[in-house]
């Protein structure tokens, strides 16, 4: 049987509702996904300019280079949600400064790769899933 009810012409109202839907629909998976991928909590400071940056898919990148208390430096990297305004992504950098403190919450990362010499390089980075800033630094 065939459901006539689907080729109804969609009025704006109802396309407006579907995509407020779809959005909220897919901020609660992008949500959901970084809580699950937030195995590890760490504390550090940030220590240089948070450099932004776009991947080859066209994601948007924040690199953070903090110190921990131990004085081990971390290499961050945060991806971006898809769903954050430009306006937004401005806002939260301009809480991002040296010397502020950073509860990073993610999971560690093994990269590998060659260098000039041919030679094998590893390092670890760690992938931010979401992050608080615990002591913002007046700019």
């Amino acid at each position: 049987m065939l459901d006539f009810a689907k080729l109804r012409a969609i009025t704006p109202e109802d396309r407006e509702r579907m995509e407020r839907e779809r959005e909220e629909r897919l901020i609660a998976e992008d949500k959901a996904r970084r809580a699950e991928w937030s195995k590890k909590t760490l504390t550090a400071t940030l220590q240089g300019d948070v450099e932004s940056r776009f991947t080859r898919t066209g994601d948007r990148v924040w690199y953070l280079r903090c110190q921990q208390a131990d004085g081990k430096t971390v290499f961050s990297v945060y991806y971006v949600p898809e769903y954050m305004s430009s306006e937004e992504q401005y806002q939260q950098l301009g809480t991002l400064l040296p010397g502020s403190t950073l509860e990073l919450a993610g999971y560690w990362k093994k990269r590998s790769w060659q260098n000039q010499q041919g030679q094998t390089v590893d390092s670890w980075e760690f992938m931010t899933q979401t992050y608080t800033v615990k002591q913002a630094i007046a700019a």
